[in-house]
């Protein structure tokens, strides 16, 4: 494999980097209020991170909730016409100032430990690659009752099971062996980069998947904190998760209109001027091969049923 030439940030810098925060947010005026709140109660000191708030058009009363925080100093505000969750994702982070980036989606919540953590374990290394990306895990919260279910999200993939440092293309077999939006932290040189390949009109939902696997097969790599630092809540609006009987979380995502979409932007990326710079990886078509047939798979059980 080609060896290229990166500017990795060196441990001195990242003792107590500076983060930003993008969150997302479309009609979830109900929620964004709390997932601000959520960040503003950082144990990180203020003035080392920023909170991004891109609102996509919303038609509910986001704006009002949103401009409630509009003195607080390390918030910023972007409002714009409806335009989905890629375009929303790449207002934010080509606004965004900190040398690395934790999504957020607006009906999630971090942990008032969520930044500290990241920071120690990053700063466990000697130094950080031009491109990283990082995923923690999360609880997973019923929002009608406020509780907790039984397994975090690792726990439910299975993933905690293999206590991994790190998950490198080919390594294990998984659909989406990330966090949601909530556990994900990326370099900003990362983010950047695969938002200028993904087409906002084909990612008006479910951006993440795209982001998460391409910055996995550029990176060459993704990143474990198996503390679970944040929450996802599950509402009757998810369009991801449902809860089953036995109050553990439940796929209800139909991969129909995804897959293709999916397996041909990360094809495009594997012969994409980026890919190329980092030199050939036959691990990396392989993962899209694997990956396309583990979606497949799904989609025939489904249709099954």
């Amino acid at each position: 494999m080609k060896i290229t030439e990166t500017k990795e940030l060196r441990n001195e810098e990242i003792k107590q980097p500076f983060f930003s925060i993008v969150i997302c947010n479309y009609n979830y005026g109900q929620f964004i209020g709390q997932t601000i709140e959520s960040c503003l109660k950082q144990n990180y000191p203020e003035e080392n991170f920023e909170i991004i708030v891109v609102d996509d058009g919303s038609t509910d009363n986001s704006r009002e909730v949103i401009q409630r925080y509009s003195e607080e100093n390390n918030i910023k505000f972007f409002f714009q016409d409806n335009q989905g969750q890629a375009a929303a994702f790449n207002t934010g982070v080509s606004n965004a100032k900190g040398k690395f980036i934790c999504l957020l989606d607006s009906d999630d919540l971090f942990l008032a430990n969520k930044l500290n953590l990241v920071n120690k374990r990053i700063s466990k290394y000697k130094s950080v690659p031009k491109y990283f990306f990082l995923c923690n895990d999360l609880f997973i919260m019923d929002n009608a009752s406020e509780k907790y279910l039984n397994k975090t999200w690792f726990q439910s993939i299975n993933l905690s099971m293999l206590s991994l440092e790190m998950l490198v293309p080919g390594q294990y077999n998984f659909q989406y062996p990330f966090a949601f939006p909530a556990g994900q932290v990326y370099s900003k040189a990362l983010l950047e980069d695969i938002l200028k390949k993904i087409k906002h009109c084909d990612w008006k939902q479910g951006a993440d998947s795209p982001i998460a696997h391409g910055a996995l097969l550029l990176a060459d790599a993704v990143h474990y904190e198996y503390e679970a630092l944040g929450v996802y809540r599950i509402h009757g609006n998810n369009h991801f998760m449902g809860i089953d009987g036995q109050n553990n979380p439940k796929a209800k995502i139909n991969y129909s209109s995804r897959t293709p979409k999916l397996i041909n932007f990360l094809s495009e990326l594997l012969e994409s001027d980026l890919m190329q710079e980092n030199g050939a990886n036959i691990k990396r078509y392989e993962y899209i091969e694997t990956l396309k047939e583990l979606l497949e798979s799904e989609l025939a059980s489904g249709a099954k049923k």
